[in-house]
């Protein structure tokens, strides 16, 4: 009979009466944070495009493991989250006054709908990254998907790494394993709001990013960086003195005019290449002289990306030694993922090569995509004016007196 169903059963009225009742549940939940028509209609456009892969993408509820551990997802709250996330990425230095007008424009939500489908279907390798803290006071969920989409080659590179076995003869495969661990603890003292002790990390990735340049370059100094290896080993570990046989590689470096110590230590071992001396009389033992090499010498055609490195690497330098505080949450954000951003990619692609596993995730050109979303990036980068950070902190998040010194 019409409008009937056996006992047990939901009928097509009820079910309804569910979604009804979710949505207005989800537009309160979200008030704060979205217009609640317009989270509804994206979600709703969401749904229709994943709805054979919803089983894949989120964990099961009635599962035997999810009842054993709590874990689970709840599609249409996980969809709502990452609509948010994106959107607000989007609108980062877009007035408010404009915003409205943006939701609006059909050509906007059929963007929004392909970027929220496109991180749903990497939300396996992602979905970690969501936690309770956020980069914005007042906000409980972020997403943005430049960092979303370096966590995701993060945690596939790692995955490469630890799950193939073969033995490779590759000597830069250290130094991308140390760049992708260290991209991993920034990205997640960006999750946690943790912002200028993201610093740290990168500027270590940076060291090892330009190191393992030199390496891929010129792999017959790599023995000779193991040895000096073992003299920074015996000095930070052993005695905090440095050992005779460093003593007498330091006597007889290249470079007389530089004379530093800790610098010799770490990267005394370009006195192996000889086109490195040649071309980098000042600071030779320094991240400064590697760069230099890179930017003027060994590649040119990236001057530009190599110059904001080293700019980038001196801002690393004032949060890493303390007299640089968070004042900007937003700029800490753009100047993370700008680093990790100039970085990781080209790791996470020599690894696939050094391993011959496909570059690509789920059927996803994962490098492409983030290409696509770091020019925007870049561009609000480039807008940044202190006018700007200002509105933007007003506009999200009063700076608070408890975090300045």
């Amino acid at each position: 009979m019409k409008g009937t169903a056996f006992p047990g059963m939901i009928n097509t009225a009820q079910i309804v009466k569910m979604n009804k009742l979710e949505e207005e549940l989800l537009k309160t939940s979200f008030s704060k944070e979205i217009n609640g028509d317009f989270l509804n209609s994206i979600k709703k456009r969401v749904q229709k495009r994943i709805q054979k892969s919803i089983p894949q993408l989120f964990a099961d509820p009635l599962s035997h493991e999810s009842f054993i551990t709590g874990c689970y997802d709840i599609p249409g709250y996980e969809i709502c989250k990452t609509i948010i996330g994106v959107h607000h990425a989007n609108m980062v230095f877009v007035p408010k006054e404009e915003e409205s007008a943006i939701i609006s424009n059909s050509e906007y939500k059929k963007q929004l709908t392909l970027q929220v489908v496109s991180s749903l279907q990497l939300r396996q390798y992602s979905a970690v990254f969501f936690r309770r803290k956020t980069y914005r006071t007042g906000e409980r969920f972020i997403y943005y998907p430049v960092p979303y989409l370096l966590f995701v080659l993060c945690v596939r590179a790692d995955e490469i790494i630890t799950s193939l076995t073969n033995t490779i003869d590759d000597p830069t495969i250290g130094f991308l394993i140390r760049i992708v661990n260290k991209a991993l603890a920034a990205l997640a003292l960006l999750e946690d709001n943790y912002l200028d002790s993201a610093y740290i990390p990168c500027r270590t990735a940076i060291e090892a990013y330009y190191t393992y340049k030199i390496i891929a370059r010129n792999p017959e100094a790599y023995n000779e960086w193991e040895k000096h290896a073992q003299y920074d080993l015996h000095k930070t570990v052993v005695d905090q003195q440095y050992s005779g046989d460093f003593l007498k590689a330091f006597e007889n470096r290249k470079n007389k005019a530089d004379n530093n110590k800790i610098g010799f230590m770490h990267y005394g071992f370009v006195d192996a290449i000889d086109e490195y001396i040649e071309n980098v009389p000042y600071n030779t033992y320094s991240i400064i002289g590697l760069n230099h090499f890179f930017t003027t010498y060994a590649d040119k055609k990236n001057e530009k990306q190599h110059n904001l490195l080293k700019f980038l690497y001196n801002n690393c330098n004032g949060y890493t030694h303390g007299n640089v505080y968070a004042l900007y949450p937003i700029l800490n954000y753009l100047e993370v993922s700008m680093i990790l951003g100039l970085i990781v990619p080209e790791c996470y692609l020599s690894l696939c090569r050094i391993y011959s596993v496909e570059t690509t995730i789920n059927g996803i050109d994962v490098v492409e995509k983030f290409t696509e979303e770091f020019t925007i990036l870049k561009e609000q980068y480039r807008e940044i004016t202190t006018e700007k950070l200002e509105s933007e902190s007003k506009k999200y998040y009063p700076i608070s007196q408890n975090e300045k010194p």
